[in-house]
């Protein structure tokens, strides 16, 4: 692979190696402890971006006195400005992945400059290296639908989150989701009927995970869900490495079209 450096402050400052667009990937080693625990990490990525020209996605680890397997993925231009970054943690015991924030600068939105998309391929290419099994969030209400077309599936835990989701799909009188709107109504009612025994209300919430789940799907099918079906609370969820290989296709075609050398 041709290794070159580029005279801007992102190749200065990294002083990695670059792979070009259309080039084998190569990785690097990581240490996440002290006992010798490491995690395989992406050399920066350069890629052609038709409206931006060269972009770079990054990733490093990121210094924090109280854990030690925290990185951050950068979607930078040639003179290290950031168009976006996702905080993560690659788990030392198991490899899998926490994600704690995503967030992509307002002006670079737009679905036309994808990267958002570009952040959780990368993200997903971390976990399949470092043979994880899943990569788990907290989405806020806003950005569920997005999670949820790269097939991340509801998986809440708090009671206090599944009740305020249930109610969202309750609530929703749009024609064509009446059976899911009963079935979030039955279930609510179930839940307060159940009082806090925590074992019940953990197989209830397995049970609301499933109605939710349902609901988006549906409403993906829609026109503008996030805004004709919207949720008014967030909610964890979780993208499984089965889920992954199961979507192979679906997931090879985003690397193809945004020219990285990586396939599932």
């Amino acid at each position: 692979m041709n290794i070159f450096k580029i005279t801007s402050p992102l190749a200065d400052v990294s002083g990695r190696k670059i792979n070009n667009s259309g080039e084998k990937l190569s990785w690097h080693s990581v240490p996440l402890s002290n006992d010798g625990s490491r995690a395989k990490v992406f050399d920066d990525i350069k890629l052609k971006q038709p409206l931006l020209g060269d972009i770079f996605v990054c990733m490093s680890k990121q210094a924090d006195e109280y854990v030690n397997d925290r990185f951050v993925i950068e979607i930078k231009n040639k003179l290290g400005k950031v168009f976006g970054k996702e905080i993560l943690d690659i788990k030392e015991s198991n490899k899998n992945i926490s994600g704690y924030f995503m967030n992509v600068s307002p002006e670079y939105r737009r679905k036309s400059f994808r990267m958002g998309e570009l952040m959780r391929l990368a993200s997903i290419m971390e976990l399949l290296e470092n043979n994880g099994n899943e990569i788990r969030i907290y989405s806020k209400d806003t950005a569920i639908y997005f999670h949820s077309k790269y097939k991340f599936k509801p998986a809440i835990i708090q009671f206090e989150n599944r009740t305020k989701c249930l109610q969202s799909v309750a609530s929703d009188k749009s024609k064509g989701f009446e059976s899911l709107a009963h079935r979030a109504k039955a279930l609510l009612a179930q839940i307060e009927s159940a009082g806090k025994t925590y074992a019940e209300q953990v197989k209830l919430s397995q049970t609301a995970n499933q109605i939710i789940k349902d609901y988006i799907d549906l409403a993906l099918k829609t026109d503008k869900p996030e805004k004709m079906h919207p949720f008014n609370w967030g909610m964890d969820m979780v993208l499984t490495k089965e889920d992954i290989l199961e979507n192979k296709d679906f997931f090879n075609e985003l690397f193809k079209k945004h020219g990285i050398d990586y396939s599932i």
